[in-house]
């Protein structure tokens, strides 16, 4: 590979390093702001080929959360902060995109949309011709990419970060509605395979996700103290509730 050909990788890999790196910044300000010890966010790099280069980014808190209203404010403070990065991203890919006819007999990624991408794609483009496609570029899909991530860690299941919004607000139901959200899950992607428009296609790319609920498990830390969230925190769940609602994709990526 030429050196220069490097540098076409940057738009991507500078989109989704400021989604993640906002994202885990987020819920490292916000352990900053309630003295919880914690480390800068790690960035999981996977250096194969026909991969999206990364694994996702985490931290590691290394002291307990002291309130209720704390564990709220570190989980919603990452998708929030991404999620602000990532609209842009995903606007500009859009608006920069071109529409055409994909030429007959070719082979592609075809990338869902979700709701978030299916507005911004009428806004951009209104209703698109018969046989017409929009084409992409790297912001698009790092953008893209931002968007899913935000969605699955929106799970309410363990401790990703739907699962301590969950914690924060019913610490007795969390495991009860943390397992059952993972076997609802698991019943979505049978309902996948048997369709007849969908099958077992659809639902892969989807498996290894549901392997690692099941690998994260129910278990979640207690807080130290209990109080109120007050309103502003519920106004907070709701428009984290919206988000996963307009980022989830039923079938995320298509061959064709």
């Amino acid at each position: 590979m030429h050196p220069r050909a490097l540098f076409l990788g940057l738009p991507y890999c500078l989109t989704v390093l400021g989604i993640l790196g906002a994202h885990e910044l987020g819920h490292y300000l916000a352990c900053r702001r309630y003295g919880v010890r914690a480390t800068w966010p790690h960035f999981i790099p996977v250096p194969f080929p026909q991969s999206y280069g990364t694994m996702g980014a985490f931290i590691r808190i290394r002291s307990p959360i002291p309130s209720r209203r704390a564990l709220f404010d570190i989980a919603v403070a990452g998708p929030l902060a991404g999620f602000v990065v990532c609209v842009p991203a995903l606007a500009y890919g859009i608006w920069s995109a071109r529409v055409g006819v994909p030429p007959p007999q070719t082979s592609g990624i075809y990338f869902s949309d979700s709701l978030l991408v299916g507005v911004l794609a009428q806004l951009r483009w209104g209703t698109l011709a018969a046989g017409e496609e929009i084409f992409v570029g790297s912001v698009f899909v790092a953008g893209w990419l931002g968007q899913l991530a935000t969605c699955l860690n929106l799970f309410p299941v363990g401790q990703l970060d739907g699962g301590h919004l969950l914690y924060s607000v019913s610490a007795r139901r969390h495991r009860i509605v943390s397992g059952a959200a993972r076997w609802l899950f698991a019943a979505f992607l049978a309902a996948l395979i048997v369709l007849p428009d969908a099958g077992f296609m659809a639902a892969a790319p989807w498996l290894l996700w549901l392997v690692l609920l099941f690998a994260i498990g129910d278990r979640h830390p207690p807080v130290l103290a209990w109080q109120p969230l007050g309103r502003t925190r519920w106004i907070l769940l709701g428009v984290a509730l919206a988000i996963f609602v307009i980022t989830f994709m039923p079938v995320p990526v298509r061959l064709g």
